[in-house]
């Protein structure tokens, strides 16, 4: 799986500086994959254009963290 990050931020010419976070999720993750179940990655970065930057807000009625149990 470290290799496949790295080619990702290879392709989307991204340094260490500019990535925030990186998620692992989907299939993977919650143990449902399958022999041609593809790996899902969200990648946080940073935006150097400070005049777009806005507070990330959360809807309090949704469940965005949920727990599941790992197979």
């Amino acid at each position: 799986m470290e290799a496949t990050v790295s080619a990702i931020i290879k392709e989307l010419k991204l340094n260490d500086e500019q990535i925030t976070n990186i998620y692992n999720y989907g299939s993977w993750v919650y143990g449902t994959n399958h022999l041609k179940s593809d790996r899902d990655f969200l990648f946080v970065i940073k935006d150097s254009r400070k005049k777009y930057q806005k507070r990330l807000k959360f809807r309090k009625d949704f469940d965005y963290f949920h727990s599941f149990e790992l197979h």
